[in-house]
């Protein structure tokens, strides 16, 4: 079913809580194995650069930027959606990370963050620093 997203090792319909008296009758908790994102970065791309990463995880964006160790990957550009959360808060990590958000957004409910380590010092954008795929 379409309608499920993984979350701290179980499935939950989205929007749903298996403590719902109305759905834990009919619901069952399968645990799933589960990685960080950290992990998966580890595993498919150890030391690899990252150009593009988006972060769109059903609420869990928080949670999952606000644990992740910035310092061990090189990531130019990261999408977050701050749909569900505070852009102050998800602000506060990303400029923790190293990361500033990029003029000219929000794209809907997405950000964009781009890792100050790659800008040109004392040089102000007023679009992405970088050409657009042709």
């Amino acid at each position: 079913n379409s309608n499920y997203w993984g979350a701290r090792g179980h499935l939950l319909g989205h929007g749903n809580s298996i403590h719902n008296p109305k759905l834990s009758k009919h619901s069952k908790i399968i645990d799933v194995e589960c990685w960080t994102l950290d992990e998966i970065l580890e595993h498919y791309a150890p030391g690899q650069h990252i150009d593009f990463m988006d972060v769109d995880i059903e609420s869990q964006e928080y949670n999952t930027m606000s644990t992740f160790p910035f310092k061990n990957h090189s990531i130019r550009l990261i999408t977050v959606e701050v749909n569900h959360i505070s852009q102050k808060k998800m602000q506060s990590v990303m400029e923790g990370g190293g990361f500033v958000q990029a003029p000219m957004f929000p794209i809907g409910g997405d950000t964009v963050w781009q890792n100050k380590s790659m800008l040109e010092p004392g040089k102000r954008y007023s679009k992405p620093p970088f050409k657009p795929m042709q």
